[in-house]
């Protein structure tokens, strides 16, 4: 899959697109939402995975928001107030920071899995 990881924390970035990498995926890394709105632009996307809280933009949700509905999306937060209920918001799959790789191997393979669709259920 092509998977753009968006992500200001640039060890969690680096650690995670290195992951990303080592499954198989072809990982394309943004550090803040204009970078993300930029790549998302330029399309060939499979899966965006976005941050809650990144530079640039109110939140991750804004850059997902412009996502086309058929691309699998993921939210990525520290904090679990309102995540699933705002991963929703956006047709999101929630990811609970601290994750451990394996939480992050078995959502791509769920994701993987799901057929093309307007909505992903959470």
């Amino acid at each position: 899959m092509k998977v753009l990881l968006i992500e200001d924390e640039g060890d969690i970035r680096e650690l995670l697109g290195d992951f990303l990498q080592m499954l198989g995926h072809e990982t394309i890394l943004a550090a803040d939402g204009m970078e993300g709105q930029e790549k998302i632009a330029e399309g060939g996307l499979d899966l965006v995975i976005s941050d809650c809280d990144i530079p640039s933009l109110d939140e991750g949700l804004t850059v997902l928001k412009v996502v086309g509905p058929k691309i699998p999306k993921v939210l990525m937060s520290g904090r679990t107030e309102n995540l699933a209920a705002k991963a929703a918001s956006v047709g999101a799959i929630p990811l609970l920071k601290p994750f451990t790789f394996q939480e992050v191997r078995t959502l791509l393979e769920k994701v993987a899995k799901k057929p093309r669709r307007a909505e992903i259920a959470v």
